[in-house]
Order: structure tokens, then C-alpha cells, then sequence
């Protein structure tokens, strides 16, 4: 997925040959590019195809790779309409979130994230973002704090505490689901109970 996100394996792949490597990131327009692509229904199912092009120039499981593309393309359709459906009520619903992690899942249904805290899980935030969020959470009426497993509880509880937030965990690497399409049916729902 990149850089943003892959970075314990940076350097092995470095040391890897360039057709060995198959780079996935998604871009998602003007705020540049999503490391957490997966979250988006459309964006999976482009990454499914890049890796089915790159499985075909190995020769390897071509009478079944079509109908696997095929039958994962049409679940994530559903998938996308029935999040859509979802999520179509809540879509005015200001929250906020831990981690700027849900840009394209934010975007793909059209929901109201008016602040998240930037950088990455392996530097805490410092007091004058946490201050930036905590005011706009309370300007726009927000009404949730999305935050992931590995988010400080003490950071995310004293966030919300201060503005009037509660507290709905995700979990955006699918740590808890066994297949794609039940992990973002999970995460949708945990967003619809966010708002």
C-alpha cells in the first residue's frame, strides 16, 4: 500500500526486483493519496484488478482468476449500495476521528468528517492539533470520536470528554473479520453507530 502505511517493510522492498513489487496505493484526488484505499468498495476492486494482472503474467490460477474478479466485483457493488443505503441518513452528521485514515471511505458515501488528527500511530499528536480538533468538534456539533484499536484510549477519552464527543471504535485493517466484504460491512456499521 505504500510508504505511509508499509513502512516496517520500506526496506526489504527496496532490495526486491521491480516486477516482484505490486504498488496498490490508490490516489484519491486533491488531498493526495489514501493509504487506507481498501475502505473503499471501488478503490478494492481496482486494486483486485491490479493484482489479477499481475497474477496473469505469471500463468498462475488463470481458469479461475476471471470468475474470482468477476464475483468479487459484484459483491462490492452490493456491498457499496447496501453501505450507501446505510449511511444515506446520517450523511449531514458532523464527527470526528483519531487517525485521517478515512478519506476515501468519507468520501465514497458523502459523510461529514470535519476534523481528524494527522500524522501516524507512531507519533502522538501534539497539543496544538489536539486543541484544533477539539474546537472544530464543538463549532460544527459533532457528534462522534471514530477511533481505531490502536488509538490511545486516555488521548481518545479525555478528546471527547472535552468535546462533548462519544466514543465508537473501528477497526479499519480488518483485525476482527474473517472476509473482506463482512469487514466493511463491520466497519460501515460501527461508522452508522459513530453517527
Amino acid at each position: 500500500m505504500g510508504s505511509a502505511l508499509e513502512r516496517p517493510l520500506e526496506e526489504l522492498l527496496q532490495r526486491q526486483p521491480p516486477r516482484a513489487v505490486l504498488a496498490l496505493l490508490p490516489a484519491i484526488g486533491p488531498g493526495g493519496v489514501d493509504p487506507h484505499g481498501w475502505l473503499d468498495p471501488r478503490a478494492a476492486v481496482s486494486m483486485a484488478r491490479a493484482m489479477a494482472a499481475a497474477i496473469r503474467e505469471t500463468g498462475v490460477a488463470q481458469q479461475t482468476l476471471d470468475a474470482r474478479l468477476a464475483a468479487f466485483d459484484q459483491s462490492m457493488r452490493a456491498r457499496e449500495a447496501h453501505t450507501a443505503a446505510l449511511l444515506e441518513p446520517l450523511r449531514a452528521t458532523p464527527f470526528v476521528a483519531m487517525h485521517d485514515g478515512y478519506r476515501g471511505f468519507v468520501a465514497r458515501y458523502g459523510l461529514r468528517q470535519v476534523a481528524a488528527l494527522p500524522g501516524d500511530h507512531e507519533h502522538q499528536p501534539g497539543a496544538r492539533s489536539l486543541a484544533a480538533m477539539r474546537r472544530v468538534a464543538r463549532e460544527t456539533g459533532a457528534v462522534c470520536l471514530l477511533r481505531q484499536a490502536d488509538d490511545s484510549v486516555a488521548l481518545a477519552r479525555s478528546s471527547a470528554r472535552d468535546a462533548g464527543l462519544r466514543i465508537v471504535e473501528g477497526d479499519p485493517l480488518a483485525a476482527h473479520s474473517a472476509d473482506f466484504d463482512t469487514f466493511l460491512a463491520t466497519f460501515a456499521a460501527d461508522v452508522a453507530r459513530c453517527l
